[in-house]
């Protein structure tokens, strides 16, 4: 039995709501704290939901995915008061764009995570449960 399927076991609005309020924290809040938080809580849960083929997707696909995220942004976002350097170009390397990255990096890996918790645990008759008479 995994751990995590005990929450799949709770009413369907009250995981609804939950996952609701965890990809809404995550996409919206920016504070470096709570994306770490989320970024950890995702990845311990969804390797706790899916086992070892989690683990393998976060690792081989989402962890590269983070890093070209973080290494593009700054190319693209040259605002920022702390410039470190210029790109031949003339457009400055700001130490603002590369933490903006990082921090926007941890966010989309979160999310993408949260989403992969929610399909395991929100199966489609409990959707259809919760929204079948609208």
């Amino acid at each position: 039995m995994k751990y995590g399927s005990e929450f799949g076991k709770y009413h369907p609005f009250v995981n609804l709501i939950y996952f609701l309020s965890v990809i809404g924290i995550s996409i919206f809040i920016m504070h470096p704290v709570f994306l770490c938080i989320s970024f950890a809580g995702a990845f311990i849960y969804s390797v706790l939901l899916n086992g070892p083929q989690a683990l393998k997707f976060n690792l081989l696909f989402l962890l590269p995915m983070m890093l070209a995220v973080m290494l593009i942004n700054p190319l693209f976002v040259h605002e920022g008061a702390t410039i470190l350097t210029y790109f031949y170009n003339g457009n400055p390397l700001t130490l603002e764009s590369i933490i903006y990255g990082a921090a926007s990096s941890f966010m989309l890996v979160s999310v993408i995570m949260w989403f992969s918790c929610y399909n395991a645990v929100m199966t489609s008759d409990k959707f259809i449960y919760i929204f079948g008479r609208i």
